[in-house]
């Protein structure tokens, strides 16, 4: 197995950009609560090509839980780490830019609700759901609302509670991980499905997060034993992929959602076996999946306050097929700054805070096992 899976970390460059072109409809909203005013996405600019994007592309965020998944027991299942290093890695690589998107929408939401309004794109932006996002605890229980600020950052709170639960299964998952990972996925599975709403106030969605995590995981199973096999199982495999695959377009919904997104990250894994060199362009789209993610809303909410105060609210500009490649363009421009000059630098402080605190906690430790 590689010391690092290129292609997978390129897919998960490539779900990011979905997302963002997923999120052009955010531009015609005149106001967080007139979504009913979105036109049909044939009208939006490339829909010839784009359509399924635009249409399913919020399928992407599955497949960034499963991607992570696979991700997680490629790096963990033969490393040695503590729960201080593992928290210590968790928010040093998601808190800082969180935090700092978080704070910058806020402040324009603030903005718009005192110049014109009302708020951009999404509502709920009070005291109650900032505190649930400082958390990251958007949308883990009923007492959410629904989206709010930076409303991307849902998926990233539901993969948090993920995390939690590989960590505590780590030990299990180590000693038996094809077992163990089919129970984890069976029971995720099975709570994501049942879950009573409402019920101490947890979501169901963590579940569905988490079952989507542990696929992502399995495949990494089933990929560790078909690695190093010869060729002409990799033939029945992808032979395997497009019945998948097919089945997945007739229906996306329910369990072949599952299977569809497990397909794609072993379609991934395959990909690193037979061509070694993964485009240097998808690496460093792979580099910034993360910032794309939490940039591209604020770049929209900034431009659609602009439009408000500046041109009275005109949304034409959609309508324009300038306005995508630009958009795409500003984003990763922008997420290549953030990730270049804060998101690296910010990692790098957390990391060292990090391990200032454990060294005390260190030498106690060692102090009372004397």
């Amino acid at each position: 197995m590689p010391k690092k899976f290129q292609w997978i970390d390129s897919f998960r460059g490539i779900a990011a950009l979905v997302v963002v072109i997923f999120h052009y409809h955010h531009f015609y909203l005149s106001d967080n609560r007139k979504r009913g005013e979105i036109p049909s996405v044939e009208t939006f600019p490339f829909a010839q090509i784009l359509e399924p994007v635009y249409i399913y592309g919020h399928w992407a965020v599955e497949l960034f839980w499963a991607i992570s998944g696979f991700v997680f027991y490629h790096v963990y299942l033969k490393r040695k780490a503590g729960i201080l290093e593992f928290v210590s890695f968790r928010v040093a690589r998601l808190y800082p830019l969180h935090v700092a998107t978080l704070v910058f929408v806020a402040l324009l939401q603030y903005v718009s609700m005192q110049t014109v309004g009302h708020w951009q794109v999404y509502g709920n932006n009070d005291s109650f759901h900032f505190v649930l996002q400082l958390l990251l605890a958007t949308n883990w229980s009923s007492v959410s609302h629904g989206l709010s600020y930076n409303g991307p950052i849902w998926s990233v709170s539901l993969e948090v509670a993920a995390y939690a639960m590989f960590f505590i299964s780590l030990t299990a998952i180590r000693h038996s991980p094809i077992l163990i990972s089919v129970a984890l996925v069976f029971a995720t599975w099975i709570l994501a499905a049942g879950y009573p709403s409402g019920t101490f106030y947890l979501s169901a969605s963590i579940f569905q997060c988490a079952c989507y995590f542990f696929c992502g995981g399995l495949t990494y199973c089933l990929s560790a034993i078909t690695y190093n096999r010869p060729a002409r199982f990799d033939g029945l495999s992808v032979t395997l992929l497009i019945l998948l695959a097919l089945i997945a377009v007739i229906n996306i919904e329910g369990i072949a959602g599952y299977l569809a997104c497990m397909g794609i990250v072993y379609f991934a894994a395959l990909l690193e076996k037979h061509f070694k060199h993964c485009p240097k362009s998808l690496l460093q789209l792979g580099d910034l999946s993360f910032s794309v993610y939490l940039v591209h809303v604020p770049l929209q909410i900034t431009l659609l306050l602009i439009m408000d105060l500046a041109f009275n609210g005109d949304r034409s500009f959609a309508n324009s097929i300038f306005t995508l490649p630009i958009y795409i363009t500003v984003t990763i421009l922008a997420a290549s700054a953030t990730y270049k000059y804060y998101e690296l630098p910010a990692r790098k402080l957390v990391r060292n805070a990090f391990d200032k605190f454990s060294f005390p906690l260190l030498n106690a430790s060692d102090s009372k096992q004397s």
